[in-house]
């Protein structure tokens, strides 16, 4: 059977990538990424854990995820021992045994007959009547949700319906926990309820003092497993910063100097002109995007799909999936980010040394 670590190793050496640069732009845990390669599936504390990281980091690596999911599946059903009693070789009763059973049979039914009638008018007189109990099974104890604390700065992880997240930075009283998953999330927000949507970003005050304590993200919905990826980020713990307030650059800041992306030049022109955006679709992806005055518009896209924006000013683009959209504007590739990350994008125009240029600038 093909080796799925190697297919995965080998992929990622010939793109380039490092594990750590894996880990950045997947989330996934760098000892994650290293016990699939190893294929040391026991690493993983459950199944669906270990097949949603074997999916995301295929999905990465641009290889075939159903393929790899295929791969693990048979690998597992031959890594089940067979049972011992079907290698052994069954061999049927022996003659002699049926010869053995029949005297024994015709001998009982011989005693019975000269001695049930004595035995049964000795005992009708002495023997008191049985008495049955009933023996009450007591009903099974209800096991207590699970709890996972989230200590880490971020972290991207598949839960099971009915897990509670505490937070220790906030004290006991402040938790998320996943209610149900089904077209939407139903979560329990510090005794709250939200429904957030595929893709859907939020950022969260659980404690009421004005502050974000950290962003929640759904980046996966498995309803038949009843499990969703979640990606928590404290990064965003404080106030929320305003965006920059200049002419040119009304996109935010990253708090964390890794984030940081360069704006992009896309295309010059003497004068600004109506642009048109051609987004073909490598995968599935949840796509928001507003335009100049136009109302914000969302629709889930999925493989060979083509979108067509034109705009005359200014263009935003919130993507699930930024590796699964491939833009061109005036001949040029824009690329929105890596498959499986969730990107912002912003294409706007603005003014240089007198001349117009199409930027692509970074939203945070």
């Amino acid at each position: 059977m093909e080796s799925i670590g190697e297919k995965l190793r080998s992929r990622r050496i010939e793109e380039g990538y490092s594990l750590d640069q894996v880990c950045r732009d997947t989330n996934i845990a760098k000892s994650y990424l290293e016990a699939l390669e190893q294929e040391d599936f026991a690493a993983f504390p459950g199944e669906p854990y270990l097949i949603g990281f074997l999916r995301n980091y295929s999905d990465y690596l641009g290889l075939d995820v159903n393929e790899m999911i295929s791969l693990y599946k048979n690998f597992k059903i031959q890594e089940q021992p067979v049972p011992m009693d079907e290698l052994l070789v069954k061999q049927g009763p022996s003659p002699v045994l049926f010869v053995l059973l029949g005297v024994f049979v015709i001998a009982a039914a011989v005693l019975g007959v000269l001695f049930f009638p004595r035995l049964k008018t000795s005992s009708s007189s002495n023997v008191e009547p049985a008495v049955v109990q009933e023996t009450v099974k007591e009903a099974p104890v209800a096991a207590d949700e699970s709890v996972f604390l989230f200590s880490d700065e971020i972290i991207e992880q598949r839960f099971n319906t009915g897990t509670r997240i505490e937070l220790p930075d906030l004290g006991p009283d402040y938790s998320i926990t996943l209610v149900a998953a089904d077209e939407e999330v139903l979560l329990s927000l510090s005794g709250e309820e939200a429904s957030l949507k595929l893709g859907e970003e939020r950022r969260l005050d659980l404690n009421g003092d004005g502050r974000d304590d950290l962003n929640l993200l759904i980046r996966d919905i498995d309803p038949a497993a009843g499990t969703v990826v979640l990606r928590l980020d404290k990064a965003v713990t404080g106030p929320q910063q305003a965006s920059v307030n200049t002419e040119d650059i009304p996109v935010g800041t990253a708090q964390i100097a890794s984030r940081t992306l360069s704006p992009r030049v896309i295309y010059r022109a003497s004068s600004p002109e109506v642009i048109t955006l051609t987004a073909a679709f490598r995968g599935n992806c949840l796509l928001r995007y507003e335009y100049d005055d136009e109302p914000r518009q969302e629709r889930f896209f999925q493989r060979d799909e083509v979108l067509r924006l034109s705009f005359s000013n200014t263009l935003k683009v919130w993507a699930s999936n930024g590796g699964a959209v491939q833009g061109r504007i005036k001949g040029e590739d824009v690329s929105l980010g890596r498959s499986g990350q969730v990107v912002a994008r912003l294409l706007k125009w603005r003014i240089t040394d007198g001349q117009y240029e199409l930027v692509l600038y970074p939203l945070y």
